[in-house]
């Protein structure tokens, strides 16, 4: 309820879509689910129990890499905990020193680790499923965001490996779980119309993966996966699979992708970008919130001459207990 004119006048109810809207954020702030999708039958193959969660469950991850001119740089990794994929855990670390070089901080440096926890934290909160090792995870689908076109080796080179690594930490080379490693890059200039009126976005669910529109050797494509609002120029996501034992083909990634579209627990509406990396897009944002207290409070102790050296921002503060496996960003 707010009042009306901001001049004391009488009281106005606020309409149903501002309460719906205030609904759904408090309902996922305590573990909630609005919005779950029926699997096409495109992606049989890919979940063939999802429902019951028993046979071979798939988890789908996000990560994502921040930063600012004069700051450290945030790396922060998302994961889904259950089989509607609407529900996240996530962690977030330091990525780099202040000095480092700038295309060094897009590299998620810390991911093993990261990955690690967010494995072990499934494990324990499906425990209760029967779900007792990482040997009964089927795959792992990981979407990247926030990588430009000269770090995809680098990125293949060493997250992928990363990824592969938490995976061994926690069970043998022979029985881990397949890895899918998807890219997503919105700072082309890529502009897509429709064909008859060209003068209109494309509608949301449109697939473009004509070799005309994409890399001659690489396994990408171009989805829409939201409605423009107001008119305005849909920027089309590029969608780079850069590592998939799984074999997908291109209509199954691209149907998993627009169904999480679906997903986003702040939104009524399908939105543009994956939820698993516009979580770690918001989680990283809150981590830098974290950071520039512990920043600010180090630089006194600095200017104190308190000995403190300019690596002083090694961790962040601890998520408290009680939300730390909650969608707390």
């Amino acid at each position: 309820v707010r009042r009306a004119g901001g001049g004391g006048g009488g009281l106005t109810v606020p309409g149903r879509a501002f309460l719906q809207n205030l609904g759904i954020k408090i309902n996922v702030k305590l573990g909630g689910v609005h919005t779950t999708w029926d699997l096409p039958p495109l992606l049989g193959r890919m979940f063939k129990d999802r429902h019951t969660f028993k046979d071979r469950p798939t988890i789908i991850m996000g990560g994502d890499s921040t930063r600012s001119p004069g700051t450290s740089a945030i790396a922060a990794v998302t994961g889904t905990v259950d089989e509607t994929f609407a529900r996240f855990i996530a962690r977030a670390r330091i990525n780099g020193s202040k000095d480092e070089k700038a295309d060094m901080k897009e590299i998620l440096v810390p991911l093993k680790e990261m990955a690690i926890e967010i494995l072990r934290e499934f494990l324990d909160i499906n425990r209760h499923k029967g779900i007792t090792s990482l040997s009964q995870v089927e795959r792992i689908i990981f979407v990247r965001d926030g990588v430009s076109e000269g770090q995809l080796n680098e990125v293949l080179l060493r997250e992928v490996q990363a990824l592969i690594d938490a995976c061994l930490t926690l069970t043998g080379e022979w029985n881990r779980p397949k890895i899918t490693f998807v890219v997503l890059q919105k700072g082309h200039k890529a502009r897509i119309y429709d064909s008859k009126t060209r003068d209109k976005n494309p509608e949301s669910g449109t697939l473009i993966d004509d070799e005309a529109a994409t890399h001659p050797t690489d396994f990408n494509f171009h989805l829409v996966a939201h409605n423009s609002i107001g008119g305005k120029t849909v920027r089309v996501p590029n969608y780079i699979v850069l590592w998939d034992e799984s074999e997908f083909t291109v209509d199954e990634i691209a149907a998993l992708m627009f169904g999480l579209c679906h997903l986003y627990g702040y939104c009524a509406m399908p939105v543009s970008l994956p939820p698993p990396v516009m979580y770690a897009h918001q989680v990283a944002a809150r981590a830098r919130m974290y950071l520039a207290q512990v920043d600010s409070d180090a630089e006194s102790s600095v200017f104190s001459g308190d000995g403190m050296h300019d690596n002083f921002a090694a961790a962040l503060p601890l998520v408290h207990e009680n939300v730390r496996n909650e969608m707390y960003w």
